[in-house]
């Protein structure tokens, strides 16, 4: 159980770390990778840096993911940016 625990709490760390990074490129169609991008879409990062993907077998150019932006209403983004 104690090294469950700790895996994930490595895992956490490592998303935590990703998502505050100024750059990010994870992998095509990996669930980890798009946790990253909703939670840098969440915090504000440019799209430019938050949507990049690595691509395989040391092709130069990949499909890339898709950029789903959150809409939020006016209130909705007051409330995130100021913390009310």
């Amino acid at each position: 159980m104690r090294q469950n625990t700790d895996f994930i709490f490595v895992l956490f760390c490592f998303q935590w770390i990703c998502a505050h990074a100024r750059y990010f490129s994870g992998t095509h169609s990996s669930t980890f990778s798009f946790r990253i991008h909703e939670d840098r879409e969440i915090l504000g990062f440019d799209p430019e840096s938050t949507f990049n993907c690595l691509c395989p077998d040391g092709k130069p150019d990949c499909e890339q993911p898709a950029k789903w932006k959150i809409v939020y209403s006016k209130e909705e983004f007051e409330k995130n940016l100021y913390g009310l």
